[in-house]
């Protein structure tokens, strides 16, 4: 790779399939490959927007709306970036570039004959609003190269934890949440499965919308795991197949949920306390599987140390679900074999953040590559047939 240009700023911005608003990060990358977090803000969506977006996901809207839906989000990001920008006190003239991955409202890496994927947030709308170059579009180059197009943030993590001093896992729990695991020289990342999407949907349906998610896990906290409709959940194909493999709505979305409400007895709190479990248990058994991908490709490997101590960091909204984390750690606690484990916040690793600012920093640092002319694709997470360089580019109008 080449170096990173000296002393440049860069925004990302990222809307998560939670749905629950847009994550504007404002970095400056310096000399020695210096990243540092400038900024960060985040703009919530209102419940008629979110409602909006979550009905384009499920594909119940019609051409026309997905159209609309498509500029009104463009001037949503370009607000987010502004109101970044004012608060760090930095002009749009100082930006290099927005790194923009907008919001997916479809993702179909495995249809056949073609993959395909979609994401909302017009980029002219963005540079004309803020008068920055952008960068956006980042999963399509991918999936034309016979990728998943996702996951894509691992090249960033590549970027800032590349030199960490023993094998590392980092665990975004979004409203799909997805791993990278970083073992010497190698690089491996998928999605694990549902994140905070389906406990989100448990809590609004049975309080009757009178909360969006279960805050710090407290409804989860007084119910029970319905032990037998967690079993027939975990039996879902996606949790054992192999590597490279990514998730969406079109997985574990509101038709998801619907089917498990037909078969669920739970309580109103112990849905919620049983796909909570099912958060935990479908990313510990994704960790299991990334390591025993690295111990399998190590036996006819002399150049790779096994792995003796890891560190697993936790970023993304579920962080702040002190429940699932405290289920998801005695859970890894007592399936993995490895010597020496930790688990932590990701603004307590060395280059972390903010774990809210993760993804977002990501997109910003794809910007970069962008513009650089470099890969941005991991082909080991993504199973693209060779890197490309991801997104499209849109400039902002001519200076008169």
């Amino acid at each position: 790779q080449q170096p990173l240009v000296k002393m440049a700023l860069y925004v990302g911005l990222m809307s998560g399939t939670s749905c629950d608003g847009i994550d504007a990060a404002l970095i400056e990358i310096g000399d020695a490959n210096t990243v540092q977090l400038r900024g960060f803000h985040c703009i919530d969506y209102t419940d008629e927007e979110r409602s909006r977006l979550l009905q384009a996901s499920a594909g119940d809207v019609s051409l026309q709306e997905g159209c609309r839906l498509n500029v009104w989000l463009g001037h949503k990001l370009a607000k987010a970036a502004l109101t970044l920008l004012q608060q760090a006190q930095v002009e749009p003239t100082d930006i290099t570039a927005i790194g923009s991955h907008g919001h997916t409202v479809c993702h179909l890496p495995s249809d056949m004959p073609y993959g395909s994927t979609m994401q909302l947030g017009e980029s002219a709308v963005i540079a004309a609003l803020t008068g920055c170059v952008v960068v956006n579009d980042f999963r399509p180059a991918d999936i034309a190269q016979g990728g998943q197009g996702a996951p894509l943030i691992p090249y960033a993590d590549h970027c800032l934890h590349a030199t960490f001093p023993h094998s590392l896992i980092l665990l975004n729990v979004g409203g799909i949440a997805n791993i990278t695991l970083l073992h010497d020289s190698t690089v491996l990342a998928f999605d694990t499965g549902p994140g905070n999407m389906l406990i989100d949907r448990a809590t609004q349906a049975r309080t009757s919308n009178a909360h969006s998610y279960d805050d710090n896990g407290d409804i989860a906290k007084s119910g029970k795991v319905d032990v037998e409709l967690l079993d027939q959940l975990l039996q879902h194909p996606f949790y054992a197949a192999p590597a490279p493999k990514s998730a969406g709505r079109e997985d574990f979305g509101q038709r998801y949920y619907e089917s498990i409400e037909q078969q669920s007895k739970c309580t109103s709190h112990d849905l919620v306390t049983t796909l909570t479990a099912l958060t935990a248990h479908s990313v510990a058994l994704g960790v299991a599987l990334a390591l025993d991908s690295v111990r399998v490709s190590e036996q006819g490997s002399s150049e790779s140390a096994p792995i003796s101590e890891l560190t697993i960091s936790v970023a993304g909204g579920g962080v702040h679900n002190t429940y699932l984390l405290q289920t998801l750690t005695r859970l890894l606690e007592t399936k993995l074999t490895v010597p020496s484990m930790h688990v932590c916040n990701y603004s307590e690793l060395p280059g972390g953040c903010d774990p809210d600012a993760r993804e977002a920093v990501g997109f910003a640092l794809l910007a970069r590559a962008t513009l650089a002319q470099e890969p941005g694709n991991i082909i080991a997470a993504t199973g693209a047939r060779q890197p490309t360089v991801l997104g499209k580019v849109t400039y902002p109008p001519c200076k008169s």
